[in-house]
């Protein structure tokens, strides 16, 4: 494997690496955004029902003032069903506060559960459906911006590589071209205070050395 080759191959993993770690982290944080939205929308549902609830004994919250994609279930005392919006699945009583419902088709719901005065629990819920489907989204979008950019940066590294590695290719060739009979030849590119002009001067320090010995 050549140089340029090992170089390339090591820039495109110290990318992918970091690349891969950055999506993660900005996955996670996608994600818990969105589940924490969705949790404070079910606390002020469910908080909001509960004094509707208190204060009209026999009144129900309108399902047309809900938000898009959530459902008010109330629950007794004893835990039988009260009332239930349209869509609402059959829960039992969760505790009190945020907690996940684990369906048997496995889906899975966000409820939050408010006790009233009189005993009731009303229960907000929301499948979590669709957070599951923009993360899924979110994840496939950044494996193909990422493996789009993994390939750009081969590319890229390749040139860069090659570029850097020119000026060494050319020393190579002007000294592999130096015969017996031009001992006094000596390499160009010594005026560098780089790495490169470094072994340029070694290899004339060198050069004038075969040449004395000659």
């Amino acid at each position: 494997m050549t140089l340029r080759l090992r170089l390339t191959a090591w820039n495109a993993l110290a990318f992918t690496a970091t690349l891969l770690v950055i999506a993660v982290i900005f996955w996670l944080v996608y994600g818990a955004a969105l589940r924490r939205g969705l949790d404070e929308v079910l606390q002020a549902t469910a908080i909001a029902t509960v004094d509707l609830l208190e204060v009209e004994r026999g009144g129900q919250p309108d399902p047309g003032t809900l938000p898009r994609g959530i459902y008010i279930v109330i629950l007794d005392p004893s835990g039988s069903l009260v009332y239930a919006t349209a869509g609402a699945p059959a829960v039992a009583p969760p505790s009190p506060g945020l907690s996940t419902l684990q369906a048997r088709d496995g889906s899975s719901d966000a409820v939050y559960a408010a006790p009233a005065e009189d005993g009731r629990t009303v229960v907000a819920g929301s499948t979590l459906a669709e957070i599951d489907q923009n993360l899924r989204s979110l994840a496939e979008t950044m494996a193909l911006a990422g493996g789009a950019l993994i390939v750009l940066s081969v590319l890229g590294g390749w040139w860069l590589v090659g570029r850097a590695l020119a000026p060494v290719s050319r020393l190579a060739r002007e000294a592999d071209a130096i015969g017996s009979s031009e001992l006094d030849r000596r390499l160009a590119g010594v005026d560098g205070n780089d790495e490169l002009g470094a072994l340029a001067r070694t290899l004339n320090r060198m050069l004038a050395r075969v040449e004395a010995s000659v």
